[in-house]
């Protein structure tokens, strides 16, 4: 797996000199290496990204009963099992984490996916960008009701009790649907990732579905 970088023509000596190389298909410069993903930041699709996501991202499903017009809907949230990790945190550098597919992690507060897959989660799951009730300049990906519309926002979180992915069981975890999309190429995200002790209960009693989703192909 590689990620596609966006190299300037002027940059793309500087680029292959770090170890990038050109795909001729795709007329793209990439990367395969994670370990030095980091040093290709200033090429990535946004410069905000603080997470890479590696073969495959899994969209967790459940339902809950939308507070406004009251009818069940479906809600999501992305997850994955190995990524690189960027930020202070990591004194600049990336960090990879492989689960070795044990546990997956929930990702939450996201501002940025790649178009393709944002068109995809849109259309299928009603999971687009909207704005915060408490800070209406602030804009993520989140939630909507399919019948009504209404944003339903971060509720998915681990740490909060009325969250269909609050998971303390055996019975929780088995109420939820993993969808894996295998991807063909490594793919940016910004946003935070979200660890919890229920990730094994996810890969250990949810219901997983291959989904037929193809990104390259959408």
């Amino acid at each position: 797996m590689s990620l596609l970088l966006n190299v300037p023509y002027t940059e793309k000596e500087q680029a292959k000199s770090l170890g990038a190389r050109w795909n001729p298909k795709l007329k793209k410069w990439y990367i395969s290496d994670k370990n030095l993903y980091h040093k290709f930041k200033k090429w990535f699709s946004n410069i905000d990204s603080d997470i890479v996501v590696c073969k495959q991202i899994y969209v967790v499903e459940a339902e809950r009963k939308c507070f406004r017009c009251g009818q069940n809907t479906p809600v999501i949230s992305l997850a994955a099992d190995y990524y690189v990790l960027f930020g202070e945190f990591f004194s600049d550098e990336g960090y990879v984490i492989s689960k070795s597919n044990t546990e997956i992690n929930l990702i939450e507060g996201i501002e940025f996916v790649p178009d393709v897959l944002a068109g995809y989660l849109k259309e299928r799951f009603n999971f687009y960008v909207g704005f915060s009730k408490q800070n209406k300049k602030y804009k993520y990906y989140a939630n909507h009701c399919k019948h009504c519309g209404v944003i339903h926002g971060d509720f998915y979180l681990h740490s909060q009790p009325d969250s269909p992915f609050f998971i303390w069981s055996k019975e929780d975890a088995q109420k939820i649907r993993v969808h894996k999309i295998t991807l063909p190429y490594d793919i940016e995200i910004a946003g935070s990732v979200a660890w919890s002790d229920a990730d094994e209960m996810i890969v250990a009693y949810s219901q997983f579905i291959d989904n037929p989703f193809m990104m390259d192909k959408y």
